[in-house]
């Protein structure tokens, strides 16, 4: 993957972690540039956190209605998702991330 998809990465991901409420256009084009580079370890790892986040706001009680994300999960993802952006900016490897 190149520099400039990778700061295009990074930048769609700190968007997404700089949003208060869900914004499907937002989520879209993270997980369609994700998905585009599933051959990327991180990339896929951070591809199965967009699915999982998109869950937190779609969820639904036994009643059908949907459920609000809780504040602690919303701010767990919002800093996975910027330190993402920084080891995709910094080029590190997943070994290094996973150290951090």
């Amino acid at each position: 993957m190149n520099d400039a998809m990778r700061r295009e990465i990074a930048d769609s991901l700190e968007h997404l972690a700089n949003q208060s409420a869900w914004n499907p256009e937002i989520w879209q084009r993270c997980h369609d540039l994700l998905e585009a580079h599933l051959d990327d370890d991180l990339l896929r790892s951070v591809y199965d956190e967009i699915v999982h986040y998109s869950g937190v706001f779609q969820s639904q009680n036994v009643f059908g209605l949907r459920v609000r994300p809780r504040r602690y999960h919303l701010q767990l993802y919002r800093r996975e998702f910027r330190d993402i952006a920084t080891a995709l900016r910094l080029n590190l490897a997943v070994p290094e991330i996973k150290k951090k």
